[in-house]
């Protein structure tokens, strides 16, 4: 089950290291990647095809420490200390604050999906070759075989992009700057060019990506409204149904504490844009 986790030991885990851990998450990631794929594939040919082609090893078990090892900085990244979750009483303070309601996230959908993305991206650079024939034994397949190669290998592209930013995917508020760690991207907005802030609809489009990605319907997204009249969605503010509300109240709390602006709570849209 999805949810807001937050650790009351502030012992456990420092403000500075856990920022340091978000940072730089990309790394560990592709880390988890690697190792996860490297441990699924030898456990396979071990216990499941099994023979002396493939006997047991000790890099079996290493493979598998390292992966533990990884779990358990995943599990740290997802658990704030109290210390940087914003609220509506404290929106920020001295180092950058996470708006946690929409941070929602489990860490058992980053133990699946590491391994079996490992095994994805060891197949991706052999499917537009085998399509081309360049694969010894097997026939070139320009017609179907090959669009569909270069669409897996696509996919898995962008499956890969996506997974390595996902652990740092959030929003979080600092004095003067709201920084939007997207799927695919990276924003900030300085907190004073930001006019009102509202909840705006979702596309069919993103809901779908939303569903894929994260296991879930978004209710809506945060939309900023800046001071030029341009409106921008925040791309790591789509969440469950309430949380979404929680979120927005932390940075209405946020933009109102630089000067008195106008917020907008909007209602809450559903359906295509």
């Amino acid at each position: 089950m999805n949810r807001v986790r937050v650790r009351r030991n502030r012992r456990t885990l420092t403000p500075r290291a856990y920022w340091m851990v978000r940072d730089w998450s990309p790394a560990l990631m592709l880390m988890g990647v690697a190792v996860g794929g490297y441990f699924l594939v030898r456990a396979i040919l071990v216990w499941g095809v099994g023979g002396a082609e493939y006997p047991f090893g000790w890099d079996l078990p290493i493979a598998g420490l390292l992966l533990l090892i990884w779990a358990v900085a995943v599990f740290f990244a997802l658990i704030p200390p109290l210390a940087v979750v914003a609220s509506p009483s404290r929106p920020f303070g001295p180092v950058p604050a996470l708006v946690s309601p929409l941070d929602v996230r489990s860490t058992i959908q980053f133990i699946v999906a590491a391994p079996l993305l490992g095994v994805l991206i060891g197949f991706a650079p052999f499917l537009i070759p085998t399509a081309l024939g360049w694969t010894p034994g097997i026939p070139a397949n320009l017609p179907v075989g090959l669009p569909m190669s270069i669409g897996m290998t696509s996919l898995i592209v962008l499956m890969t992009w996506t997974f390595i930013r996902s652990l740092r995917h959030g929003v979080a508020l600092t004095a003067t700057t709201l920084t939007d760690h997207g799927y695919f991207r990276t924003r900030r907005f300085a907190r004073h060019a930001i006019a009102t802030v509202s909840v705006g609809r979702v596309g069919r489009l993103t809901a779908l990506g939303q569903v894929v990605l994260r296991n879930y319907d978004a209710e809506g997204c945060i939309q900023l409204t800046l001071a030029d009249g341009s409106q921008r969605r925040l791309s790591a503010s789509l969440t469950p149904v309430g949380n979404i509300r929680r979120g927005l109240e932390i940075i209405q709390t946020w933009v109102e504490q630089s000067e008195h602006k106008p917020v907008d709570p909007g209602p809450v849209h559903a359906g295509s844009q």
